[in-house]
């Protein structure tokens, strides 16, 4: 998971679109459910860089959501709400969550309320978490019932299960990284390349 440091008060909405098109490309160009990181430094300030990114990029259905864990930095959940619903509902994916003690519900929004109790009452990453990023069910029950050890091959999250698709899903998302980043770098801003002139998602292939 991505640590970032903002502690300047000066710091502007477009670093921030490029914070994020640096390391949420893939939630936010709708080939992963989320991304997750870690903002240390003035909560306030986060706040309202996410409400104010949040409201220009509401056309693409980018959400954020603000977690703020006792003694730790703020984590930011960054989704794309089709794409964290359609992997919330992946058979054997609610199942899970029902084993860990979340609702019975097909509410994304009550599911995201509960892992932020989770995230509480744990003090840190609840092993679960994974399904939310979109990891395959079987490489969070791998890391579930092995502590973390003796995965197969590690990436974004360590695998248990299908290496060659989570190679494949890993060098989809570092495409997926470049060709954004060099959008941004052209002088594009994340609501043109996500929503285009029309309102239209773009480039989420």
């Amino acid at each position: 998971m991505l640590t970032v440091d903002r502690k300047a008060p000066a710091c502007e909405a477009r670093q921030f679109e490029r914070l994020l098109a640096q390391h949420c490309a893939p939630a936010l160009m709708g080939v992963k459910a989320s991304n997750l990181f870690n903002w240390r430094g003035c909560p306030a300030l986060l706040r309202r860089l996410a409400d104010d990114c949040g409201a220009r990029l509401a056309g693409a259905g980018v959400g954020f959501r603000l977690f703020a864990v006792p003694r730790q930095d703020t984590l930011v959940l960054v989704y794309r709400r089709d794409c964290l619903e359609r992997q919330l509902m992946r058979p054997g994916v609610r199942e899970m969550l029902t084993q860990f003690g979340y609702p019975a519900t097909e509410d994304t929004e009550r599911l995201l309320d509960h892992l932020a109790s989770r995230l509480v009452e744990a003090g840190g990453f609840p092993h679960e978490i994974g399904l939310f990023l979109g990891y395959p069910i079987e490489d969070v029950a791998g890391f579930c019932r092995h502590g973390g050890r003796c995965c197969k091959c590690g990436g974004p999250w360590k695998v248990y299960g299908d290496v060659r698709h989570a190679q494949r899903c890993f060098r989809r998302y570092s495409r997926c990284a470049a060709r954004l980043g060099r959008r941004m770098e052209a002088g594009e801003t994340l609501g043109a390349v996500l929503c285009g002139d029309g309102g239209g998602l773009v480039g989420a292939g």
